[in-house]
């Protein structure tokens, strides 16, 4: 209960919109499983890293931009197979787009999970755009070397 006040109040003041807090809680909280382009996301990562091991964690990641390109944070969750919460986490990420704060929560959830010792994931994310970038290679793209950390992370063993 106090890391949820904690974020909370992380997210208020630097979001600055009570509707994008409840948005983000509730979207982590309870529309996982039913948002159609998380399952889309999730059955993408599955094609892309058809691993299938025990011992796997359950990292759950969003971001949040006020506009287009507006003050931006992101965050995530890590739960181990039992569904036994372990972390989360907040980052303020500055001015962004809606795409690079995911991509860039996406990149920080990833590193913390590998430091954690989770080295296989079940990633779930609303960020159906940018796995598809992260599915194929563009070097010309204008966020390829972030989205090429996050390829890095995925292929490590």
């Amino acid at each position: 209960m106090a890391f949820a006040k904690f974020w909370i109040s992380l997210q208020r003041e630097f979001i600055g919109n009570w509707g994008m807090v409840l948005i983000s809680i509730f979207g982590l909280m309870f529309g996982l499983q039913r948002n159609p382009s998380w399952r889309w996301c999730i059955q993408s990562l599955q094609t892309m890293y058809p691993r299938k091991f025990e011992n796997i964690g359950q990292l759950n990641v969003d971001g949040a931009a006020s506009g287009n390109l507006g003050p931006a944070g992101g965050g995530g969750l890590l739960h181990n197979d039992q569904g036994l919460w372990l972390f989360g986490f907040f980052v303020n990420i500055g001015y962004a787009t809606s795409l690079v704060d995911k991509l860039w929560a996406l990149w920080q959830s990833l590193k913390l999970a590998w430091d954690f010792g989770f080295k296989h994931l079940e990633v779930e994310s609303d960020l159906k755009l940018g796995i598809s970038l992260i599915s194929s290679v563009n070097p010309e793209h204008a966020h390829f070397n972030l989205i090429w950390k996050i390829r890095v992370l995925l292929n490590r063993d």
